[in-house]
């Protein structure tokens, strides 16, 4: 696969140096921010420098855009690659945002393009693995799923303890709430607390998810000295861990006694480059972890939702809902639809106090009755177009089944 890559975030350089490895995929074309471009250039060599994104619109050299930014000006040009119908491959940052999400998710379905998120953890040999025990019928019944990180840290000038910030946090949260989907299911609650709080950070953050036929699931970030993180897989019949000490590196997996008898073959094969692979058509039939946006969408909306628990302090449901113009206007019409409810009851008795404690000319009842009922007729006929319009083709595509890991 040939590739270009626009990209102002480090976690390029380590996709870079994953393709140079490959014979199969490699970067033909770079647009960076001056402060990845000379890593950039070093780490894909054979790739030609462009001076910006507007230059890829013009060179049609390229299977896919690996999107690998949070700056206004590349988001800007990933919005129009995606316009333009080129396939985008988005690498998940906290920078960029939901409200971009969802905008490339409207764009999608106004022009068709090809949108792909690089949640490389999935398709790590060790995630592989654990996915190929929990696939076994007598194993399913998972119990607990608990993540341990250690993030970066701010030191505090007059404690000199380490605290981690926010920033931190969601800079791994993305995907770490994916890994805890592709292998628990579907979570709709979350409960996220800090504990340590202080001016420089906190010394530690917890969230909480769950679901409907979800093992309970618990996210712990602390602020260490050094970074490493551990996920623990607890079943009825024994207890898996993965372990690793950042992003893009390769993952240890151990299991108790009882799952080491059913512990697969390790392959060596780099996550970034599996990934890769299962977007070829040869291929994306037969790789169950394929993600799809869907994945993505949702795991944004739940680090949204951490924080609004954050901030109301309890518990936050989520309600997962389709990004397509056709749902955001269905949910924008009930919304109104309230609103208009409210003001025709209202107006009703407004309009027989008026009636009764005043005699007014036939002419002016007329015409409040008219103002009146005016919002509902307007409002009915607006339900119209939900008739009229035809669903988007690509609406009931993969979003209608996110790939999140292994059957029940």
């Amino acid at each position: 696969m040939q590739v270009a890559l626009i990209a102002d975030d480090p976690r390029a350089v380590a996709i870079a140096a994953a393709l140079r490895l490959s014979d199969r995929h490699r970067f033909v074309a770079l647009v960076a921010h001056e402060s990845v471009r000379d890593v950039l250039v070093r780490a894909a060599p054979g790739a030609r420098m462009l001076a910006d994104w507007q230059e890829l619109l013009a060179v049609d050299v390229f299977d896919a855009v690996v999107v690998a930014a949070f700056g206004e000006e590349l988001l800007d040009g990933a919005r129009r690659l995606a316009g333009a119908g080129h396939p985008l491959l988005v690498v998940p940052l906290a920078g960029m945002g939901l409200a971009f999400v969802h905008e490339l998710s409207l764009i999608r379905d106004d022009t068709g393009a090809s949108l792909y998120p690089m949640l490389t953890r999935r398709f790590d040999p060790a995630t592989l693995r654990l996915t190929a025990i929990l696939h076994q019928q007598e194993l399913n019944r998972r119990r607990l799923i608990r993540l341990v990180r250690r993030v970066g840290v701010r030191v505090s000038q007059e404690s000199m303890q380490v605290f981690a910030s926010d920033a931190d946090v969601r800079s791994a949260l993305l995907e770490d709430i994916d890994l805890i989907r592709f292998l628990g299911g579907e979570y709709n609650r979350v409960t996220a607390i800090h504990s340590g709080v202080r001016d420089a950070g906190f010394a530690e953050a917890t969230v909480t998810l769950s679901g409907p036929d979800t093992p309970d699931a618990v996210l712990i970030y602390r602020a260490a000295d050094e970074a490493a993180w551990t996920l623990e897989v607890e079943c009825d019949s024994g207890r898996a861990v993965l372990s690793g000490t950042g992003e893009f590196d390769n993952p240890q997996l151990e299991c108790s006694n009882e799952l080491n008898i059913l512990l697969p073959a390790d392959k060596a094969e780099n996550a970034v480059v599996q990934l890769l692979d299962s977007l070829e058509p040869t291929t994306q039939d037969r790789i169950s972890n394929r993600t799809n946006w869907t994945d993505l969408t949702r795991a944004f909306e739940i680090v949204e939702a951490t924080r609004e628990s954050l901030r109301r302090r309890r518990t936050v449901d989520v309600y997962f809902e389709q990004t397509s113009e056709r749902s955001l206007f269905k949910t924008q019409m009930a919304a109104v639809g309230c609103g208009v409810l409210s003001w025709t009851l209202a107006g009703s008795v407004l309009y027989l106090v008026i009636a009764s404690a005043v005699k007014l000319p036939k002419v002016v009842l007329q015409i409040a009755r008219g103002l009146w009922l005016l919002p509902l007729v307007v409002f009915i006929a607006l339900q119209l177009l939900l008739l009229i319009t035809k669903p988007a083709q690509t609406e009931s595509r993969d979003r209608s089944r996110p790939s999140t890991g292994p059957p029940e």
